[in-house]
């Protein structure tokens, strides 16, 4: 069980201590950065309102899985980069040899991404996507329960249209849909 400590520095000690860790002293600094919409979303400083952090949560937000996205684009289209953000605050972007490649990488969860591709007119198109993150959480734990070790695929499937996104974690035969997911498809000037 853990214990609840406090550190309360003297002036000289928190001079010595210096910038930015000194930040982590000063209650106006920490209200500024759990209220900040940038570091936390409004949705989720409103879910949390007066609750502590849940037991173990930031260790599941360290667990690494082997994945790689994949993105299933018709009609020849190209995809053109991926930004992805994951749950533990990780950003990643492929474009050009990084998403050719798009090798297997121990990841965290995703939680955003956005990605633009365009089709064999040139036409340009563009994606976001909100993961539900219990949802998606738990896909990779089933997906990841008996082996921690196999390598598993997020796959995006663009719609012959390009206005719309399936996503779905897959290893083989194994499939696990994400009925959860928020998806917007923006078409965007020719690329």
């Amino acid at each position: 069980k853990g214990q609840k400590i406090e550190i309360n520095p003297t002036e000289r000690e928190l001079e010595i201590i210096g910038y930015p860790t000194r930040n982590l002293f000063d209650p106006k600094y920490r209200q500024f950065i759990v209220t900040n919409k940038s570091v936390v979303p409004i949705e989720v400083q409103k879910a949390n309102i007066g609750k502590p952090i849940p037991y173990g949560l930031w260790d599941s937000y360290r667990t690494r899985y082997a994945w790689r996205p994949i993105f299933e684009v018709q009609h020849e289209g190209i995809m053109r980069s991926v930004y992805m953000e994951m749950i533990n605050g990780e950003k990643e972007k492929l474009f050009d040899t990084s998403l050719i490649e798009n090798k297997f990488e121990k990841r965290a969860i995703i939680k955003h991404t956005y990605f633009s591709w365009r089709d064999n007119k040139k036409q340009g198109y563009a994606c976001e996507i909100d993961f539900d993150e219990q949802e998606l959480k738990a896909a990779f734990e089933e997906m990841y329960k008996e082996n921690k070790d196999l390598e598993a695929e997020l796959v995006f499937t663009i719609n012959h249209s390009n206005n719309f996104v399936t996503v779905l974690l897959k290893n083989g035969e194994k499939k696990i849909r994400l009925p959860k997911t928020k998806v917007k498809v923006y078409k965007t000037r020719g690329l």
